[in-house]
């Protein structure tokens, strides 16, 4: 291998005993390389999520029967509205059919309960499974990955070994979020919804007209919410990989730094990167908490609206008391499932963005692929190694000079 003109050209030049050679020129594999992180990350950004359901696909199964668990705990939420606006009603019956409704709301009562006991573990531990074989399988591909790519890949500061390390834990239980806790709440809420509307609508249509109008605040709220905490949870990921990085860094070289006494030194400069990190989580809980808050004003408005208005539709004759209640506690029960959802806006905007850097490292191809078979297999080799004039610096630390006009010559079978 031979090094010509580093210092103004850039250029590498390498020579096999075969007398072929090869010239590469760093600007153009830097570009290169940069070209393709750049069309992976737009790739990505438009749909890692269907992507992730296929690597859950084995847990199929599972995902079906939690779905039907989380669908089932949703719709006991409308159901209760109906026993509640029943139980009411009861109470201002004669005694004796009210000894009989009592009863029979009682047993629903403890109905709905043991639904509840069956459903509500059923869902957490289904998609707990699914999560989980998840997270194994994006854990052991992501790695796997990471071990075959090109030393030169790891110079990055993005692909050191504490940003590696980061992200192999953090963004695997991010990821696991989608196919958890928050598909689960989403299913939930679509069923809650659904019922409380079919519930609705059958007792008052006008009324439940009237409410529904409200709703769609919570959905803009929840909107506005995600598009705000995206930039903070992209900020959070890279300050933490910042920090694990140094942390990383002061433990593998920790007898250097106990030799310098520069530990208060490395414990400082952790302490600053943690600090940046306290001042983005206190913005980020500052729009979820209004986000969360604003979510449940209106669903106080809600209430607010519906008995007043079932208030003036009883006064005219156009509906009944009962049904004033099947509404409201139909729709409005409906709502805490999708102020719920909205609560958890952060929580799939860090897992959307955990996915798009997963996939990042499955897809990336290693320029010199160990595990690759493929290529020229030399029959005679020689075996001496001359470097010529050979300059050379990391490109992590392009200010400190490793080799300067090296020069060496090992013979055949001398070493």
């Amino acid at each position: 291998m031979t090094k010509d003109s580093f210092g103004n050209s850039n250029r590498y030049s390498f020579k096999n005993p075969l007398g072929l050679s090869v010239e590469l020129h760093e600007d153009e594999i830097t570009g290169e390389q940069n070209k393709d992180d750049l069309s992976n990350g737009k790739t990505l950004q438009k749909a890692p999520i269907g992507r992730l359901f296929y690597l859950n696909k084995p847990e199929v199964p599972f995902l079906l029967l939690g779905a039907i668990a989380a669908s089932v705990h949703g719709v006991i939420f409308p159901l209760f509205g109906i026993l509640m606006s029943g139980v009411i009603k009861a109470f201002y019956e004669p005694p004796d059919k009210l000894r009989k409704d009592s009863s029979f709301w009682a047993l629903i009562s403890v109905v709905l309960g043991f639904a509840s006991f069956i459903a509500i573990p059923g869902e957490y531990l289904l998609f707990g499974i699914a999560g989980g074989k998840l997270i194994e399988r994006v854990r052991t591909l992501s790695f796997q990955n990471i071990v075959h790519q090109e030393v030169a890949w790891f110079d990055n500061p993005s692909n050191s070994s504490g940003a590696l390390g980061t992200r192999l834990s953090v963004d695997a239980l991010n990821v696991r979020r989608l196919v958890g806790d928050n598909l689960g709440l989403i299913v939930q809420s679509t069923a809650a919804l659904i019922t409380g509307f079919v519930i609705a609508f059958t007792a008052d249509w006008r009324l439940a007209l009237i409410i529904t109008c409200v709703i769609p605040l919570v959905g803009a709220q929840g909107y506005a919410q995600v598009k705000f905490l995206k930039g903070f949870s992209e900020e959070a990921k890279e300050m933490y990989e910042d920090a694990s990085q140094v942390a990383t860094d002061a433990v593998g070289s920790i007898r250097t730094i106990a030799s310098f006494c520069a530990e208060k030194r490395v414990v400082t400069t952790y302490n600053k990167k943690c600090e940046a990190l306290r001042k983005q989580g206190i913005r980020s809980g500052i729009v979820g908490g209004l986000g969360f808050g604003f979510s449940f004003l209106v669903l106080y408005l809600t209430y607010a609206l519906c008995f007043y208005v079932g208030a003036q539709f009883v006064r005219q004759g156009k509906t009944t008391f009962a049904d004033v209640f099947k509404v409201f506690f139909a729709l409005v029960l409906a709502a805490v499932g999708v102020s719920q959802a909205s609560a958890l806006a952060s929580n799939a905007t860090k897992a959307r963005d955990s996915a798009i850097s997963v996939f990042s490292i499955l897809d990336r191809k290693s320029k010199i692929d160990t595990s690759n078979d493929e290529g020229l297999v030399l029959e005679n080799v020689t075996g001496d190694i001359h470097f010529s004039n050979v300059s050379f610096k990391y490109p992590s630390r392009p200010d400190v000079q490793i080799f300067s006009d090296f020069t060496l010559h090992i013979p055949s079978r001398k070493v």
